[in-house]
């Protein structure tokens, strides 16, 4: 969702040729990126506990791992 998010407003940038909005994108996805590791991320460990340290073990924060691509 906040990866969707960062894409649509830099294509929005591209498509209106706004270095404003741009220049925007960098603080936007920064703040996305701190609301996550501070607020989302503890919520969820304290809801979910270890299965949720576990699934965090087993997946990358932002990028999916390209070793899985193309396998079921």
């Amino acid at each position: 969702m906040y990866i969707g998010g960062f894409i649509v407003l830099l294509g929005f940038g591209l498509f209106q040729q706004s270095a404003a909005i741009l220049l925007f994108t960098l603080p936007w996805i920064l703040f996305a990126h701190l609301f996550v590791i501070f607020y989302e991320e503890p919520h969820l460990r304290a809801t979910f506990g270890e299965p949720y340290n576990s699934y965090c073990r087993s997946v990358r924060r932002w990028l999916p791992a390209t070793s899985h691509f193309g396998h079921h």
